[in-house]
């Protein structure tokens, strides 16, 4: 197998890992986006439930019930607080994978370039062959000239 051949099959290698790691940062990216909008929902529900309980004054609600509902809210406290925990960690593994694929992007390119000089070598040295040889038979025809005189 040619030098040029052997490469185009590491490259075809490197281009498929290089996509399973851009899919893999697609996965993790939706991951992240699906924790923002979890977010934006428990934060959404929370203002929500608080201001219907403004708007209704909090009238007649026993000292339990309003005892009930500070801790309701302070469960979706946490849970706020657990969901931008979970983006924390989600961002963080975007940000790994994208340096993955970015990696392995470098990887690919670089063996592209590897590649096209290889060919350009290859392409050389046959342009070289074949210049050699026009001269060989400009050389054969120039002697058989000279003898025929």
């Amino acid at each position: 197998m040619k030098k040029t051949q052997r490469l185009r099959v590491v490259i075809e290698l490197y281009q498929r890992q290089e996509k399973q790691a851009l899919e893999k940062l697609g996965v993790c990216q939706q991951h992240y986006n699906n924790a923002v909008v979890k977010l934006e929902s428990l934060k959404q529900y929370r203002r929500d439930y608080e201001q219907r309980d403004l708007s209704q004054g909090g009238q007649n609600l026993s000292s339990q019930q309003f005892a009930e509902y500070r801790i309701f809210l302070a469960k979706l406290d946490q849970a706020i607080n657990d969901q931008k925990n979970i983006i924390q960690q989600k961002k963080q593994a975007v940000m790994q994978q994208q340096q993955q694929w970015q990696r392995q992007h470098q990887k690919t390119e670089s063996l592209k370039k590897l590649d096209e000089k290889a060919l350009a070598e290859v392409l050389k040295y046959a342009e070289k062959i074949e210049q050699n040889e026009q001269d060989n038979r400009s050389a054969r025809c120039g002697n058989k000239s000279s003898t025929s005189y």
